[in-house]
């Protein structure tokens, strides 16, 4: 095993800090008004667009590069979806409707190209 160099190291320290911070955000529940439903809507978005940059440089297979990739395209629209999905701003029946089927759609994508990887 490869000894971890610093930058690789400080951009570990960083991500584990971001995903402590949402948690404790999500744990303590601050109150929405405060924007803490604002910062967990932000911050697991950008790991996951980071995931699928490195991915992107880091796998050498086309396909496989592909497909994961696409699985991080999916994850930063599911959780996009599901911001959107469970915010007090939407209150259009059929817009509710839409998410709600939007939402269920990279979950069903996500495993499937798992299994193709």
């Amino acid at each position: 095993m490869e000894k971890l160099t610093k930058k690789e190291a400080c951009i570990l320290l960083v991500i584990a800090a971001l995903v402590i911070f949402a948690w404790l955000c999500r744990v303590f529940d601050i109150p929405r008004e405060g924007g803490s439903n604002v910062f967990r809507s932000v911050i697991y978005p950008v790991l996951f667009i980071f995931w699928g940059y490195t991915l992107h440089h880091r796998l050498l297979h086309p396909q496989v590069r592909h497909l994961l990739v696409s699985v991080a395209v999916l994850m930063v629209f599911w959780f996009t979806m599901r911001s959107i999905k469970f915010s007090d701003a939407v209150q259009d029946p059929d817009l509710i409707r839409a998410l709600w089927y939007l939402y269920y759609l990279p979950m069903l994508f996500i495993p499937t190209m798992a299994v193709l990887t």
